[in-house]
């Protein structure tokens, strides 16, 4: 292989983010992600990319997209999102039993302003990346070592 050893300790080090950051927000709202728009019939197409830790527990990471008109929305062709650690809105937001789910439709904390388009959403317990990211690294690193390679 090209650079297994490299490639296990970013995944662990992204397992170690990935709880650590699942810790700090236990409580909190927190969610990271990229916004891109383009121009299509007088009209802006906002596309959203987002990684969110709603504070129930649950991880969710998705995509969707929105219609503007010119007037209501600024044009701006890649824009980076985030906003850490506020209170959570669990209203806004659809319970995922287990921290487990898959939706088509927008979350209500989506639909504020716009027409959306479409939507799709995975939630998982926020853990679970974690630990998966670590066990991917360790099986990485731990076959590298075995086979003498990337050192």
């Amino acid at each position: 292989m090209f650079f297994p050893k490299q490639f296990g300790w970013a995944a662990i080090l992204a397992g170690i983010g990935f709880l650590a950051f699942a810790a700090a927000n236990s409580r909190r709202y927190s969610a990271v992600g990229l916004d891109t728009d383009r121009l299509r019939d007088e009209h802006i197409m906002h596309t959203y990319f987002r990684v969110r830790w709603l504070g129930d527990g649950s991880v969710r990471c998705g995509a969707g997209e929105k219609q503007y008109t010119l007037e209501e929305e600024e044009f701006t062709r890649i824009d980076l999102a985030g906003r850490l650690r506020e209170e959570p809105q669990f209203d806004m937001h659809r319970p995922a039993e287990f921290g487990f789910g898959l939706w088509r439709n927008p979350e209500a904390y989506d639909s504020k302003e716009g027409k959306h388009l479409w939507a799709r959403w995975v939630s998982v317990p926020d853990w679970l990346p974690g630990i998966v990211m670590l066990a991917i690294g360790t099986a990485f690193y731990n076959r590298s070592t075995k086979r003498g390679c990337g050192a």
